[in-house]
């Protein structure tokens, strides 16, 4: 079931596609992206490995942090002038967490990322447009270890960035809103 809301946006993203290949500039599949990663996102769609040290009521543990993921070009085309353009991706990436104080090394938790960004850049500024599905899953020897209680957890989400740069700097901001959530009282 997808939400109108996000159907609308999938549906705009699209249809946006054909106007765009009919101008002059059209680039299928470009290599690097309009809206650069951000560094300090945990679940920026890159390729990322950590260590956390957890020191909980629950438990005190090391977690090995690791993630998997990219941001795919499908189609980039110019805007009214040189320094602008717009560009549609593909991003996906499962992030992972494994206690590594278990016998086992125990799988904690895994998220899986899939989105559809819409990006824009008009010389220093860029923006990120991005209807995203994550789903996160704990892992079997970490459920017969542990008992939790069983929640689906899962959500679609549309998330809005705006970055400047300037020389070696960088600034950006943004939100997040949740169209449609597993369990609903999730914020």
């Amino acid at each position: 079931k997808i939400p109108v809301f996000a159907a609308a946006w999938l549906a705009l993203a699209i249809t946006t596609l054909p106007v765009a290949a009919a101008g002059e500039g059209i680039t299928a599949l470009p290599e690097k992206g309009l809206f650069r990663p951000l560094l300090a996102d945990p679940k920026e769609p890159r390729f990322q490995l950590g260590m956390q040290w957890v020191d909980s009521d629950l438990n005190d543990t090391r977690v090995g942090a690791v993630g998997f993921g990219e941001n795919f070009g499908i189609a980039r085309w110019a805007g009214r002038h040189a320094e602008e353009a717009w560009q549609f991706n593909l991003s996906a990436a499962v992030l992972a967490q494994f206690d590594m104080n278990a016998p086992s090394t125990d799988l904690v938790n895994a998220d899986y990322i899939v989105g559809f960004p819409l990006s824009y850049r008009n010389d220093r500024w860029s923006v990120r447009l991005r209807f995203f599905h994550q789903s996160s899953h704990l892992g079997d020897e970490f459920l017969l270890r542990v008992h939790p209680d069983r929640v689906n957890l899962s959500f679609e989400s549309l998330e809005t960035l705006v970055s400047y740069e300037w020389d070696n700097w960088r600034a950006y901001g943004g939100g997040e809103y949740l169209v449609n959530r597993e369990p609903e009282e999730l914020e």
